[in-house]
């Protein structure tokens, strides 16, 4: 049960710095599609055009970095009182299965430092992605 905002917060939202999980479910499904985006267009890019010298991890990073960004921004704008601290987990919560699954793909071994580093990448793409949404939120308070 999430507590109640003070009356003096115009919000009307819970305690400031909680994680909300529908900001972290709506900045998941945004990070997820991005990247499942990404990893079919690689995948189609191998399949059709014989792609085997690693030009397709280029795509893949362009696509996983904008979804991870994206992602925290759908979460910073659900949740306004904590945007940064549910980015960061809507981005990480995206990467785990995500990483895993490009891993098995690409026939990469499973090494856990990988995982732990590429989770806190997202994670910190997630706070940039929560910090721009905070800043809208704020322009689109003072806007009124």
């Amino acid at each position: 049960m999430t507590e109640q905002t003070p009356p003096d917060d115009p919000s009307g939202s819970s305690v400031r710095g909680t994680i909300e999980p529908k900001a972290v479910a709506g900045g998941f499904v945004t990070a997820v599609i991005c990247v499942g985006a990404g990893l079919a267009v690689a995948l189609l890019i191998r399949a059709v055009f014989d792609w085997t010298n690693g030009g397709t991890s280029t795509l893949l990073f362009v696509f996983a970095a904008s979804g991870f960004l994206l992602g925290g921004f759908r979460a910073g704008l659900l949740c306004p009182p904590a945007p940064l601290s549910n980015g960061a987990v809507a981005s990480m919560l995206a990467f785990v299965p995500l990483g895993v699954g490009q891993r098995i793909i690409a026939g990469k071994d499973l090494r856990p430092l990988s995982l732990v580093f590429g989770a806190f990448f997202a994670a910190s793409l997630g706070v940039f992605g929560g910090l721009v949404a905070n800043n809208a939120n704020r322009m689109r308070r003072n806007a009124k």
